[in-house]
């Protein structure tokens, strides 16, 4: 046994091959549970002044205590990120839970849950790793199946948070631009449609829809071709939105092209950034490469181009 008084030190590294706590088997940790809280000990409560405590329900509560009021600060001033892909079986998440089959339920799921009803400000992100329609197609679905969360129950109730209502930014990504256009069948626009219309319907959420425009590689004026597809795209967006006052639309231009010489019209020039979304740094993302240190390099440059 160790007589040291300063403790085990930290190893610098996960020792390899060695489990985590959370991976060993329920039962085990069941166990370790039981004679650490010594369940089975008849707790007095209240406890009567003098009858000593037990010390791993003192630790135990200690650690609750801290949870709660740490958690419910995250859950009112940060920012969860729900990164939605076309594999994503959403759909399946309710059909476990429903069936109590817990195992099967991946801890990114719980997570996504878990910030879809209880976190006050929630980004959204549609990511678009390439132009492959085949698996993309999907992701509308996904983002419907969301949104089904959100409006369940009081999963964004304001007196969850004081009052203060949710804010939800829904970032189409890429998925919105131009070059999508054209493939941009029928029935993605109908759904996408109808998803706006729940949005407008959510009047105790805060909403903002934002995406992407590539401006291209050249440096060299954009034609005017491309600013009336700019405007059109824009409009699109505020047609659907056009009765309910919650929701927001953000374009966010990135590239080299240059495109303030442009005729737009003010509600476009009010709202539209240079700004780009972090997310792009760890999520994959269609268009010219947003990762690493040229991303940062593009985005410190669109931030000074608009300051």
């Amino acid at each position: 046994m160790a007589t040291s008084q300063e403790g085990v030190q930290a190893e610098p590294t996960p020792l390899p091959n060695h489990l985590s706590f959370l991976e060993l088997p329920g039962e085990i940790r069941n166990i370790i549970y039981d004679y650490t809280l010594n369940t089975h000990q008849p707790y007095q409560v209240p406890r009567r002044t003098g009858v000593p405590q037990n010390t791993g329900y003192k630790v135990y509560a200690l650690n609750q205590q801290i949870f709660n009021e740490s958690y419910s600060l995250m859950k009112y001033n940060a920012t969860a990120y729900i990164p939605l892909l076309s594999g994503m079986a959403i759909d399946k998440i309710f059909t476990d839970i429903c069936d109590e089959k817990w195992a099967q339920i991946p801890p990114v799921a719980v997570t996504l849950l878990q910030a879809l009803r209880n976190w006050r400000n929630v980004h959204i992100h549609l990511h678009v790793p390439d132009l492959d329609l085949h698996t993309n197609r999907y992701l509308l679905q996904r983002l419907d199946s969301v949104m089904k969360i959100l409006s369940a129950g009081k999963n964004s109730d304001p007196r969850k948070w004081g009052g203060k209502k949710k804010t939800v930014l829904l970032h189409l990504d890429h998925y919105f631009a131009d070059n999508w256009k054209s493939e941009f069948s029928f029935l993605p626009s109908v759904v996408l449609f109808t998803i706006v219309r729940q949005m407008g319907k959510m009047d105790q959420v805060n909403w903002t829809i934002a995406y992407y425009i590539h401006a291209g590689t050249d440096n060299s004026p954009l034609s005017a071709r491309w600013g009336v597809d700019r405007v059109n795209e824009f409009s699109e967006l505020r047609r659907m939105r056009r009765d309910y006052n919650n929701i927001n639309i953000r374009p966010e231009i990135y590239g080299e092209g240059e495109w303030k010489h442009l005729q737009f019209p003010p509600d476009f020039l009010d709202v539209v950034t240079n700004e780009i979304s972090e997310a792009s740094e760890q999520w994959p993302s269609y268009g010219v490469e947003l990762h690493g240190e040229e991303g940062a390099l593009r985005r410190a440059a669109a931030r000074n181009a608009v300051n």
